[in-house]
């Protein structure tokens, strides 16, 4: 029997994803601990919520077939309900993992108010209905972050201009460069720290891309975990013809403050901030760093 997974995913800016995976595909990942195979999903930011559809189908016909942990041929599920109910039943119970759960959801709830996501039904309220206290951003500000970008700048004709973080699937932060009159990106190699999980940084040449809306080039720091918002990032841009460097020290904290510094800030971005700071805050907690 020719069976496939069907994965369809509701997403809050590009419609309905459907991905089908065989069983070859399956059969091509490595097993947990317990000898089950697994999916990994990528939701962005505000869509923990969004509802997820899975199915094994029988391509010679398109029948559904039974999936028995379940009793039925569909399961549809949200981050939030899985989230948020391991969270309430304890499940897998570290205090720190419970908080860590609680803290992403407070996150994806402030991400919803940001983007206009489903914005009447934050992700957290299946916390707090179920009597969960889930913690107060009104109390982080500026001064709780200690770190400022740094730079070195030897005069080679560019300047950072921009930092920015992409809450998308996985968060990123966008470093954006100015160039001189007269100058040409093509007269730089560009360089980003891509950090393993341990924290183990190596330099990799990247392309900066040019924003036409702001008449600048940025690169990318991709894949931040949660655990990583406060890891310092080196970023350098390099002079082809004199090997001089301008050096850019990062993180994505740098943002955060930035921002909470800032009382023309919109205050659903400031938000925002505040509950990406407490993310992190919980999974260092967790993950011990």
């Amino acid at each position: 029997m020719n069976i496939v997974v069907k994965v369809v995913k509701q997403t809050a800016f590009y419609g309905t994803q459907v991905t089908e995976y065989s069983m070859a595909d399956v059969r091509a990942m490595k097993p947990d601990s317990s000898g089950r195979y697994y999916f990994v999903l990528t939701f962005a930011s505000g869509e923990l919520g969004k509802e997820l559809t899975i199915q094994f189908i029988n391509k010679a016909d398109g029948s559904a077939l039974m999936i028995h942990d379940y009793a039925s041929d569909t399961v549809v599920d949200t981050v939030k309900r899985t989230v948020a109910q391991a969270a309430i039943d304890n499940m897998n119970g570290t205090q720190t993992k419970i908080d860590l759960m609680i803290a992403m959801l407070v996150y994806g709830g402030y991400a919803q108010h940001r983007f206009s996501v489903d914005s009447n039904n934050p992700v957290y309220n299946l916390l707090t209905e179920n009597g969960y206290e889930i913690p107060s951003i009104d109390n982080v500000t500026a001064d709780d972050i200690d770190f400022n970008t740094t730079i070195t700048d030897p005069g080679i004709g560019i300047a950072l201009s921009e930092e920015t973080p992409v809450m998308d699937a996985a968060i990123a932060e966008r470093v954006y460069f100015q160039l001189d009159s007269g100058r040409s990106v093509d007269e730089y190699t560009f360089k980003v720290t891509i950090a393993d999980a341990l924290g183990r940084g190596e330099l990799v040449t990247v392309e900066p891309v040019f924003n036409k809306s702001k008449n600048s080039y940025y690169v990318t720091i991709p894949d931040i975990p949660a655990a990583f918002i406060d890891y310092v990032y080196t970023v350098q841009v390099i002079e082809n013809d004199s090997g001089a460097v301008y050096e850019v020290k990062t993180c994505v904290l740098s943002w955060i403050k930035a921002k909470l510094s800032d009382p023309a800030t919109d205050p659903k971005i400031a938000n925002l901030a505040k509950a990406l700071y407490l993310y992190n805050q919980a999974a260092n907690a967790h993950f011990k760093r």
